[in-house]
């Protein structure tokens, strides 16, 4: 049985929350979706990476402020289903970041 807690850091006169998910393998999973973070980390770098979410948090902002329009085409669901395997297969947790990456390294 996993546990799962909702926790909230303040900093810059707003609140954030985050979440922390116990792994049976010595290892806890952090969401925070403002600082773009999903992941699993081990246990003895959680309270470090919570330190750190401030950071975390800025960089993601400065990253979405630059990285503001919105690219949108239609697909079968076949081919959703094969870009969302083709994602994790390499590696990546966003389907959008993994086809952003193919894009631009394409023409290379």
């Amino acid at each position: 049985m996993t546990k799962k807690t909702t926790h909230t850091i303040a900093f810059g006169g707003k609140q954030f929350s985050y979440s922390l998910t116990a792994n049976d393998d010595c290892s806890t999973r952090l969401i925070c979706r403002e600082a773009r973070l999903d992941q699993n980390f081990l246990n003895e770098d959680i309270a470090e990476t919570i330190q750190l979410l401030p950071e975390h948090i800025r960089h993601a902002r400065k990253f979405v402020a630059k990285h503001d329009l919105t690219i949108r085409f239609r697909v079968s669901l076949e081919e959703k289903t094969r870009i969302a395997k083709n994602s994790k297969k390499a590696g990546f947790a966003d389907v959008s970041k993994f086809v952003r990456d193919r894009a631009l390294t394409s023409a290379r």
